[in-house]
């Protein structure tokens, strides 16, 4: 790895601090964003801060825009080892009240321009065997009202962060995706929505989280990368990027011991899942006998059912000995019905 770096949106919030924390480590930069001068002042930043690079203007809209800017990551730099697909914009509004266009712009940057980021710099990353990152959010996640676009479009990354991830595995190219929750940056300047107060309502939660102060998107931008190099499909930061490996997604042996996890996490988080359905399915098959015999002998014997039928058949009374078998075949299904429930729960 020749450390050499892309990230889209990086002229302001967390992917000009990204840019600032690998500055300090003496990486190469190839930085991108619609906003040329933010570009220019985190250029400056990242010269300053001991790094170096270049900048080129790219609406990760425009695909041939993202294909110009491989290229001239490969005549400048060489090539690239790590993609961070970050940029993205913000919206709201309640879905009765989002247009068509809303949906349209809203897909076109924040999923689109992720998909087009990651087909444009592939051959690249491919060829370096580096790495992937993708920027989603916790809205991926937990979906609230009142921004269904956005829960959509970053559903997208996470889904499509995930297939890559296994379809680029032989070709040695690490993807991840990273879920952050609410925290102060100028997101907010690029928002579009139906309605003013919506803005001011998301405007507010920002304001309001725990991560409100610069010194949070730091170590966020730090955690991002770090967590990176450990083989985790998602890394996630709620209100401090120290969060990031500690709340990895649970998911296999290797991705845990990766972060560190303790034994008994390993244990309770990994293995257990991969045997409880087999445990469960032990367990129930035993206990499904038991319910069924038990309901049946109740029935006939403690419930007494046994002796009219004995007495209904002796009298030739056929109407009571159908009265006693449907009442058997009743209990019977709903003991069943029981059985399947709880197995559906356990299992």
């Amino acid at each position: 790895m020749h450390n050499r770096m892309m990230i889209t949106g990086a002229g302001s919030g967390l992917g000009r601090e990204i840019a600032l924390r690998w500055a300090r480590e003496g990486w190469q930069l190839a930085l991108s964003d619609v906003n040329e001068a933010g570009l220019a002042e985190t250029l400056k930043m990242v010269r300053e801060a001991g790094g170096d690079g270049f900048t080129m203007r790219c609406d990760v809209r425009d695909y041939s825009q993202l294909i110009a800017f491989a290229q001239a990551c490969e005549e400048k730099l060489g090539g690239i080892d790590v993609v961070v697909n970050n940029a993205g914009v913000a919206s709201g509004g309640f879905f009765d009240e989002l247009s068509l266009e809303d949906w349209d712009w809203q897909i076109a940057i924040n999923l689109m321009g992720v998909v087009k980021g990651c087909k444009a710099f592939l051959p690249l990353v491919q060829k370096s065997k580096g790495k992937i990152i993708n920027i989603a959010s916790m809205a991926a996640l937990m979906q609230a009202p009142g921004m269904s676009n956005y829960n959509v479009a970053k559903a997208g990354v996470v889904a499509l962060s995930e297939s890559l991830m296994v379809e680029l595995r032989q070709a040695e190219v690490g993807v991840h995706v990273v879920c952050p929750s609410f925290f102060q940056t100028n997101l907010l300047d690029s928002f579009r929505g139906p309605t003013p107060n919506v803005k001011a309502q998301i405007g507010k939660l920002l304001f309001y989280s725990n991560a409100v102060h610069l010194e949070h998107q730091e170590e966020a931008a730090a955690a991002l990368i770090e967590a990176c190099p450990r083989p985790l499909a998602r890394a996630f930061f709620v209100n401090s990027g120290a969060e990031a490996v500690e709340n990895a997604d649970r998911g296999p042996v290797e991705a845990l011991r990766a972060a560190g996890a303790p034994g008994l996490s390993v244990l309770t988080m990994a293995y257990w899942p991969q045997v409880r359905p087999a445990f469960w399915s032990i367990v129930l098959f035993r206990w499904d006998i038991n319910v069924r015999e038990s309901a049946i002998l109740g029935l006939v014997g403690a419930g007494g059912i046994g002796m009219v039928l004995d007495d209904s058949m002796n009298l030739f009374q056929w109407h009571r000995v159908a009265t006693v078998l449907i009442s058997i075949f009743v209990v019977v299904i709903l003991a069943e019905i029981v059985v399947n429930a709880i197995r559906k729960r356990i299992i």
